[in-house]
């Protein structure tokens, strides 16, 4: 059933985005987009390893009124992905410099549901430059509103010598930015236009508490003019090794349902375009609003730990349980937990708020048990338990722990 909402709402998404950008291709006159320049339709993918997911995105790019060197443009996108999806709308502005140098500039807004489906918002800022033999990019991301959220099934414990340690599990989304420079491949762009990339990002996590830095190489090949293909490899410290394979086609909208089309897209072994139909090349930046799920600084519980097979002597040395033998103070602790419950009110942590952890053993018959302290007929055994302790049995398992 999720499955199928999931595919319903892509293509709903799809199709909605679909007809807009037909309503606007043939509505729009010659001095929407400057007499020229054309506007271009990309429908395309990325295709990730087992790991990663695979994205399809549809996106429009736009030239406004300019001159025969420059123009403002307006770029809307849409990202689609198994439990995840994304809006982009971009605005900027590209130049073109003695015909072997373009200049550009851009801003976007992003909106993207999380796969913990989740609302992020976030404004972009990006610089480029493209000429025949280099490019230069680097962008700028910076999440605003609600960017981190609870994921409570992410919640960790561990335990500590006298108390309980919790992480809580939360998805944020993340500041930070991306760079990249490339170089045409001579030789094989005498056939095939290929440009080879090689960049890096860092962004900033306050769960982590430290900066996600990593590497990223791009290839990206036009067998024809009208298609590009695209190889990438992402590496960084937390998330590992990605790799993705796509692309898109493009769809000029002057051409859109003449035979042109057709022609330019199946027209192989034109070598490297002209830089200036360039102009309208995509827009490269970071995909999505970039997440990660981690657990934040740990908070504590107090407690309190009993085992009836610590053997506490006269003294109150308890032979310990996988740490050592004759630790004489600490009694309570992890280290050294109380052979007897009814010693735990007279711990100095017996107080409200305090959790009491007793640890199974074996009985007389070798069957592990944790329930002996509390025979009804055994008085010795009673506690009162103040607000908001929790006595924690170790058979229990309780919630990540």
């Amino acid at each position: 059933m999720k499955m199928r909402r999931w595919r319903k709402s892509i293509i709903t998404r799809v199709l909605s985005l679909v007809m807009c950008i037909l309503f606007v291709s043939f509505t729009a006159s010659p001095a929407v987009y400057g007499a020229k320049w054309n506007g271009v339709i990309r429908p395309g993918f990325m295709a990730g390893d087992s790991d990663s997911r695979t994205d399809f995105f549809l996106e429009m790019f736009l030239p406004l009124q300019g001159t025969e060197t420059s123009f403002f443009f307006i770029n809307p996108h849409i990202r689609l992905s198994e439990g995840e999806n994304e809006g982009n709308l971009g605005v900027g502005f590209r130049g073109i410099h003695n015909d072997r140098y373009i200049f550009g500039a851009n801003a976007f807004f992003d909106t993207m549901s999380s796969v913990e489906s989740n609302r992020y918002n976030q404004f972009g800022l990006g610089l480029e430059l493209l000429s025949r033999w280099f490019d230069a990019r680097a962008n700028y991301y910076a999440p605003f509103g609600d960017d981190t959220n609870r994921i409570r099934r992410m919640d960790e414990f561990a335990f500590a010598s006298s108390s309980l340690l919790i992480s809580p599990g939360f998805e944020e989304a993340l500041t930070g930015y991306d760079a990249e420079v490339g170089v045409l491949i001579p030789g094989i762009s005498n056939v095939m236009e290929t440009r080879a990339f090689v960049g890096g990002y860092s962004y900033d996590s306050d769960v982590l508490g430290d900066t996600i830095d990593g590497l990223r190489y791009r290839v990206e090949a036009r067998p024809t003019p009208l298609v590009d293909l695209t190889l990438e490899v992402k590496d960084d410290d937390v998330r590992g090794t990605d790799t993705f394979i796509g692309g898109y086609i493009e769809l000029p909208f002057e051409d859109l349902l003449s035979f042109k089309v057709a022609k330019d897209a199946f027209a192989f072994g034109k070598g490297t375009r002209p830089l200036k139909d360039r102009m309208t090349d995509k827009i490269i930046r970071d995909r999505q609003i970039q997440t990660v799920a981690g657990n934040e600084v740990t908070d504590s519980i107090p407690m309190i730990y009993v085992n009836k097979d610590n053997d506490v002597n006269s003294d109150g040395c308890g032979t310990g349980i996988g740490i050592g033998i004759g630790i004489c103070d600490g009694s309570g602790t992890l280290e050294n937990p109380y052979e007897d419950i009814s010693s735990v009110e007279g711990d100095s942590l017996y107080k409200e708020g305090t959790w009491v952890y007793v640890f199974s053993w074996p009985d007389e018959d070798g069957v592990v048990r944790a329930d002996t302290y509390f025979d009804i007929d055994d008085t010795d055994t009673v506690i009162t338990l103040l607000d908001d302790m929790v006595l924690w049995g170790q058979g229990y398992r309780m919630g990540n722990l």
